[in-house]
């Protein structure tokens, strides 16, 4: 469901997405923005990259950094 886990000694705890992982969906709450020609869908801090992998529609974790 593109939420990233790490284990810890009692389970796992959610954390940021790495970038360069691929996710086939993003959950709702996500906005569509453009920096420089570039399209991004942004969710919180994390924007993503649609790519296509294997002819299949995904999204690519990427950094970003917007002008401040």
């Amino acid at each position: 469901g593109g939420t990233f886990y790490e284990k810890v000694s009692k389970g796992y705890k959610v954390v940021p997405p790495t970038s360069g992982a691929a996710v086939e969906k993003i959950s709702q709450g996500a906005e569509e923005v453009t920096i420089g020609e570039i399209k991004y869908v942004k969710l919180g801090a994390t924007y993503y990259m649609p790519v296509q992998v294997d002819g299949k529609n995904m999204y690519e974790v990427v950094e970003v950094e917007e002008d401040k």
